[in-house]
C-alpha cells in the first residue's frame, strides 16, 4: 500500500515537482496523467530464485495485468537475486553484488503470470528483502569509488550465467537462453539452445542437443528457412 500511496501523493504535491522512489509499487494511477513526472519517478522491483533454481518476481508492480485499468509510470530498476536476500542486515562487504536491469519510461518488461511468484510472494515482496538489496547497493557504491572514485552502479543489466526470462535483463549484446534460463552468449558451436531466439545468429540446430549454429551460405543443404543466411531453403533443401 505505501507505494500505491506515495504515488497517489505525488499527483497531489505535483506543484512542489517531486520525486517519487517507490519499492514493490502496485500499478493504481490512469496513464497518461500529465501531472506525473515521469523522469522523476522511480521504481523498484524484486526478484528471487525459487527451490527450483527459477528467477521469480514480484507480483505486485504487475497486478495491471488482471484487469486493473491503471497502468505504471517512470523509470523502473529491476533488483537481481541474492543469497540470504530476506536478512535485513547484511554484511558490509560482500562477494554477492546484486545486478541491476534498468527500464527507462514507460518500458515495462513482459513477465508473464508463470514467472511471477505467488508460493513465496511474502519472501520476495517483503520490505526485508528490498532493505536487503539496497543496503548491498550502498556497499557497492562505496566499493566502486575507492576502487574507481566513481560511486556510480552499472544498471545496463546481467552477466553471462544470471538466471533470467527476458534478453533485456542481460548485458548486451547477450540474450537469455530458454534452455538454460540464464543470461548467455549464443555464441555458435558452443552455446546450447531451445530455439531461434536462444542464439545472436537465430539458428538453433539439432534434436538431442541442440546447438547454436551460423546460418549458412547458399547452395548448403538446408532443412528450414531459418537455417539460410538469407532466409530461404529451397525445394531441393539447399539454401537459395
Amino acid at each position: 500500500q505505501g507505494g500505491g500511496i506515495a504515488m497517489v501523493a505525488s499527483v497531489f504535491l505535483a506543484d512542489l515537482h517531486p520525486s517519487t522512489i517507490t519499492f514493490a509499487q502496485p500499478a493504481v494511477i490512469d496513464d497518461p496523467c500529465h501531472v506525473i513526472d515521469s523522469s522523476r519517478t522511480y521504481r523498484f522491483v524484486n526478484t528471487l530464485l525459487n527451490n527450483q533454481d527459477k528467477l521469480v518476481y514480484d507480483l505486485v508492480p504487475f497486478i495491471y495485468a488482471f484487469g486493473n485499468t491503471n497502468d505504471q509510470q517512470g523509470h523502473m530498476f529491476l533488483l537481481g537475486p541474492a543469497n540470504d536476500d530476506n536478512d535485513a542486515n547484511p554484511p558490509s562487504t560482500t562477494s554477492t553484488a546484486i545486478q541491476v536491469a534498468y527500464y527507462p519510461d514507460n518500458e515495462v518488461p513482459s513477465i508473464g503470470s508463470t514467472d511471477w511468484s505467488f508460493v513465496q510472494l511474502q519472501k520476495v515482496h517483503s520490505i526485508q528483502s528490498y532493505l536487503f538489496k539496497l543496503k548491498l547497493l550502498l556497499y557497492q557504491s562505496r566499493d566502486a569509488k575507492t576502487r574507481t572514485d566513481s560511486s556510480v552502479l552499472p544498471t545496463d543489466g546481467w552477466t553471462i550465467g544470471s538466471k533470467c526470462t527476458l534478453d533485456s535483463q542481460c548485458i548486451s549484446p547477450h540474450i537469455c537462453n530458454d534452455h538454460r534460463d540464464e543470461c548467455s552468449n549464443g555464441q555458435s558451436g558452443i552455446d546450447t539452445c531451445w530455439n531461434n531466439n536462444d542464439c545472436v545468429s537465430k539458428r538453433c540446430e539439432g534434436w538431442m542437443n541442440p546447438k547454436c549454429q551460423d546460418k549458412l551460405p547458399p547452395k548448403l543443404r538446408c532443412n528450414e528457412d531459418s537455417d539460410c543466411r538469407n532466409g530461404t531453403c529451397k525445394w531441393n533443401w539447399r539454401c537459395n
